[in-house]
């Protein structure tokens, strides 16, 4: 949920999984420790970088059932699980699958802003918020801007809903400022790419979001669905900007500002 007023200015949503260093680093510490654990007793042991189906290994290994969501769901952590994979020759015992599902529960489904889910516990990949914002390197299709809403990189509407997540407590260890996560849009919509490095080149979403660029695309949109005029001078800037993607986008949000 968006922590500021109107009166603030509108501000957008930045996944806190994506920039949290505290995390990822305690993530890759427990992974390394677990292999230096396995090697230390003659085994073979290693983290795959990409092509691993972690979910379905995840759910074969008894970790937790797959949700309508397409997550993986466990009892007693829901669906905000963070997976690490190790492939090993050591001999393992593997746990029990684990039975259930969700039953007569949809919410996921019936709150999905672009309806990329489906009751049959599958998902199109390419209609959900999150590739739009984080994955497609192109222009985000006409008819997906509007139900983005003024998320500039994030998307968990199928977690929030979720009745697994209802008792989970909060981890306020790690939490960062409202301000880095929910950043006011109108100055960073013309952020130089100093300030873009400074800020996010080195961490994970900066290597997700694969340049400014991508990141300008995506304020002028949630600008536009915002529709608040103090954004229009921004806006015009940035649809004289030598980025063919930043220019189009912005004048997508000049005209639905206009119209509104």
């Amino acid at each position: 949920m968006n922590p500021f007023t109107e009166n603030d200015g509108p501000h957008g949503a930045i996944g806190n999984f994506y920039l949290n260093q505290n995390i990822l680093n305690r993530a890759v510490t427990q992974s390394d420790q677990t292999i230096a654990f396995l090697k230390a007793r003659g085994f073979n042991a290693e983290s795959p970088f990409t092509g691993f189906p972690q979910k379905i290994k995840a759910i074969e290994a008894g970790i937790g059932i797959q949700g309508k969501n397409t997550l993986v769901l466990n009892k007693k952590l829901g669906s905000w699980i963070s997976l690490s994979t190790i492939i090993t020759d050591a001999p393992l015992e593997p746990d029990n699958l684990l039975k259930g599902d969700c039953g007569e529960c949809t919410r996921c489904i019936d709150a999905c802003p672009t309806g990329a889910l489906s009751t049959s516990n599958s998902f199109r990949v390419d209609q959900c918020i999150i590739y739009y914002l984080c994955h497609l390197k192109a222009d985000i299709p006409l008819e997906a801007r509007r139900k983005i809403g003024v998320r500039t990189a994030n998307c968990t509407v199928c977690s929030d809903v979720c009745p697994y997540n209802k008792k989970l407590t909060v981890n306020v260890r790690d939490k960062l400022p409202d301000e880095t996560i929910y950043p006011e849009l109108i100055p960073m919509m013309n952020l130089s790419e100093e300030e873009y490095e400074t800020k996010y080149g080195s961490t994970m979403f900066g290597f997700i979001m694969g340049g400014r660029s991508y990141l300008r695309r995506n304020i002028a949109v949630a600008l536009g669905n915002a529709g608040d005029k103090k954004a229009l001078s921004c806006l015009e800037t940035a649809a004289k900007d030598e980025d063919q993607l930043v220019r189009s986008h912005a004048s997508w949000a000049i005209e639905t500002i206009k119209g509104l």
